[in-house]
């Protein structure tokens, strides 16, 4: 009786056939050669990597998450964790002694204080991961010291604590660093803050030995570039100061005399920004020329002009000006988060007549009676100005370049 072949053991035996014959072609040879080919690059690049990693994992929004999460860096107290100030914190015993030390100058508060104050919890403490990818891996100390110099240099006023865990396949640090700084001023760290944090950080391990590298995403191919290292890296709008001091405005001996500033920017221009109010910035702050410095418009401050008109002496003019007040953030020493001004207050224009016969205006009739050597030309006060005949006053009294107040 001739044998037959279920349909099920032909099919199985027709695909290993076909299989084999594949294998064994030239298109089969030259897939298995790719491949390993392949495995090669993949097998270097990862021996090579030497990119290093920072991590937001996440943030305490109250004092019990934060103790919760201290207790989690230190293994419950087993390893030990360095404050900012070098202080070791280890043992069970010492774990609130570490979460109290969050509480100088600003507090946080649990759960329940603000369900109490019926206030909205905000992140209080980030929750950051220092670490190096592939086998070229840092030592865990070089990453700490590295970290602790990232976070210094960034945020000065800001307190932290550091612990290494090195009892993993990849060893890194934890660091929790607080919000709010000793100054007041709260951070909120976004994508460019970390990027510029891990080319830092980056810095740093070079600096200590160590072959480190950041690199960023190329917005427009998706192509990864690494940043060539340039020395030292100055923070964001701080730049050279390279000279200051009293002078006319624009250097010009026909306008009045103001106050300067020149800086130079990175591509090697100068700058020259001018106000009188500069000069209290550069005394107050003890600025030097050469350091890296950031000016800005942070305030106004209203100013009242009284003006009288000489063809009638019934009538004046009080015009209200804002005079712009200057901080200065400097790079190393006085580090400031600057709000600058992006809209400016126009001057306004009133007319009094005193010649009303009002009560209200003979009131002020008193008063300007009483006052009337402030506009005496021979006792002039302060903030007081007085026209000549060759200063027409009129609505458009601001193009006038006597009346501005500060260049």
């Amino acid at each position: 009786m001739p044998k037959r072949f279920f349909d099920d053991e032909f099919k199985a035996k027709k695909v290993w056939v076909d299989f084999q014959r594949h294998q064994n072609s030239s298109t089969g040879y030259k897939l298995k050669s790719q491949i390993s080919k392949n495995k090669q690059k993949t097998s270097v690049k990862h021996t090579l990597n030497s990119e290093v990693v920072i991590k937001i994992t996440g943030a305490s929004k109250d004092f019990g998450n934060l103790k919760a999460h201290l207790r989690y860096i230190s293994r419950n107290g087993e390893l030990e964790v360095f404050s900012k100030e070098n202080e070791i914190f280890q043992g069970k015993q010492s774990l609130k002694d570490l979460a109290n030390s969050f509480n100088d100058f600003y507090e946080i508060l649990s759960e329940k204080e603000l369900e109490k104050l019926d206030k909205k919890p905000k992140r209080e403490a980030l929750h950051i991961v220092f670490s190096m990818k592939g086998v070229m891996k840092a030592p865990v100390d070089k990453i700490k010291k590295a970290a602790e110099q990232t976070i210094k240099e960034l945020y000065p006023h800001h307190y932290f604590v550091v612990a290494m865990h090195q009892d993993t396949d990849n060893p890194h640090c934890h660091m929790v660093l607080k919000m709010v700084g000793n100054d007041g001023i709260r951070i909120n760290p976004n994508k460019a803050d970390l990027a510029n944090m891990r080319e830092l950080f980056a810095t740093r391990l070079r600096e200590l030995g160590i072959k480190a590298t950041a690199t960023r995403k190329s917005m427009a191919f998706g192509e990864i570039k690494p940043k060539e290292y340039q020395g030292k890296e100055h923070k964001a709008h701080h730049y050279k100061i390279v000279d200051f001091g009293k002078a006319h405005f624009e250097f010009n001996e026909n306008n009045d005399m103001s106050y300067y500033v020149k800086y130079s920017t990175p591509k090697g221009k100068e700058i020259t920004i001018w106000a009188k109010d500069l000069e209290r910035v550069i005394n107050e702050n003890s600025i030097q020329r050469g350091e890296y410095c950031r000016f800005a418009i942070v305030a106004e401050i209203p100013r009242e002009i009284r003006l009288k008109d000489k063809n009638n002496p019934t009538v004046f003019y009080t015009k209200v000006c804002y005079e712009k007040k200057w901080d200065v953030s400097v790079e190393g020493r006085l580090e400031r988060v600057l709000n600058p001004l992006k809209i400016f207050t126009k001057s306004t224009f009133k007319t009094h007549n005193t010649s009303s016969n009002s009560s209200q205006e003979q009131v002020k009739n008193e008063h300007t009676a009483q006052n009337t050597s402030s506009f005496s030309p021979s006792k002039e006060p302060e903030n007081k100005v007085i026209y000549s005949k060759e200063i027409k006053i009129n609505l458009d009294i601001g193009k006038s370049r006597g009346d501005d107040i500060e260049r």
